[in-house]
């Protein structure tokens, strides 16, 4: 895997490209480009035709609401640099590559994977015949997406511009290369019912990934605690703000599924009970142990905590401590106030020494 310059995601909505269509045509490197603009606007990049012979092929578009996919079958070489995408993760998965090409001076073969960060120049060239799709997905869905499939990449790998060594699986390839062709030239898909191109590259680009990420799939009590220990670390570090569970998962690089198995294991609870029942007990400790009287209120401490719906505190609080927290601060005040000492009054203590000692000595 080679690494180029990691860049951060800016927080920009994905890029919108048109839906599946016709397969639009050219017949130079210049309407190549201007295609390839309409296609996917968010590009700024320039090419050049490496080929004797006049460039041409075509350029179709298509996607669902997780990525939007455009793919080139060019018949002669060219090479294209800037930016590909000023907003979404861009994967170029190269589908039947003819010659040798290379993205950022690094080799690319038939079912090769590169990952360039928005706004990153990318320098790349193709040679005979090129066909390759271009992924536009946010980095939220692609997360989401190697979740699904317990997959956690490591730290810089979907910060990084990066080509991924290895080809994709072979039975994948042969499916998107027979079914790209099919679109480009105009004619119908046949894939299972309910089952989509996008589905289908999708697959193939997170088998990629699944060589570069650590794989959680045989879950043992060992590994459940260590994702359990990762969302206790989160946990603490923000219990005093709101809790997803897709931060959750995104500390422990597991999905919903495995996270609520593993705490149901380790912790006997789900995440979101655990958070709970961590909540109410550092309420609690407050307002039995606080010295800040003045300022401390069942509200106060509750939103202190991340806690913001009271009725729900009060209720649940009831169930797990047999009183209402209320009960709880008015009870602590109470017993801070038991066995003090009055008010010291020189004068009245002196009057009633004085009494004391007159009927003392009537008596004698």
């Amino acid at each position: 895997m080679n690494i180029g310059e990691s860049a951060a995601t800016p927080a920009t909505p994905p890029t919108v490209l048109p839906v599946a269509g016709k397969p639009m045509h050219f017949a130079s490197v210049d309407e190549l480009q201007g295609l390839i603009r309409r296609s996917r606007p968010s590009m700024d990049w320039e090419s050049a035709a490496l080929s004797a012979q006049p460039l041409h092929g075509s350029v179709l578009a298509f996607g669902g609401k997780k990525v939007r996919i455009t793919s080139t079958q060019t018949v002669g070489g060219y090479k294209i640099e800037g930016v590909v995408s000023i907003s979404n993760i861009v994967l170029s998965l190269a589908v039947d590559i003819g010659g040798a090409s290379s993205i950022w001076r690094t080799d690319i073969g038939n079912g090769g994977l590169a990952l360039v960060q928005p706004r990153q120049s990318v320098d790349a060239v193709f040679r005979a015949n090129p066909g390759y799709l271009t992924i536009d997905i946010s980095r939220d869905m692609l997360e989401a997406e190697l979740a699904r499939y317990d997959l956690c990449p490591p730290p810089r790998l979907l910060d990084s511009n990066v080509v991924l060594d290895g080809a994709a699986d072979a039975m994948h390839m042969a499916q998107i290369r027979h079914g790209i062709a099919r679109m480009h030239l105009g004619q119908k898909l046949a894939l299972p019912p309910g089952y989509s191109m996008e589905q289908l590259v999708l697959s193939s680009v997170i088998a990629q990934f699944s060589r570069h990420c650590e794989i959680h799939e045989a879950q043992t009590s060992r590994s459940y605690a260590r994702i359990v220990g990762c969302a206790r670390d989160y946990i603490d570090a923000h219990i005093s703000h709101p809790i997803s569970l897709d931060e959750l998962c995104k500390a422990s690089c597991v999905s919903k599924r495995t996270l609520h198995r593993a705490f149901l294991e380790v912790m006997g609870e789900t995440p979101q009970q655990f958070i709970l029942n961590l909540r109410l007990n550092r309420i609690r400790r407050e307002l039995v142990h606080s010295e800040e009287e003045e300022e401390r209120t069942v509200t106060v401490v509750s939103m202190r905590w991340g806690i913001t719906e009271l009725g729900r505190l009060a209720a649940r609080y009831r169930e797990q401590f047999g009183e209402l927290p209320s009960e709880t601060l008015r009870r602590r005040r109470g017993i801070r106030t038991v066995g003090a000492a009055p008010p010291l009054d020189r004068a009245a203590n002196a009057a009633r020494s004085a009494l004391w000692i007159n009927q003392a000595l009537a008596n004698e």
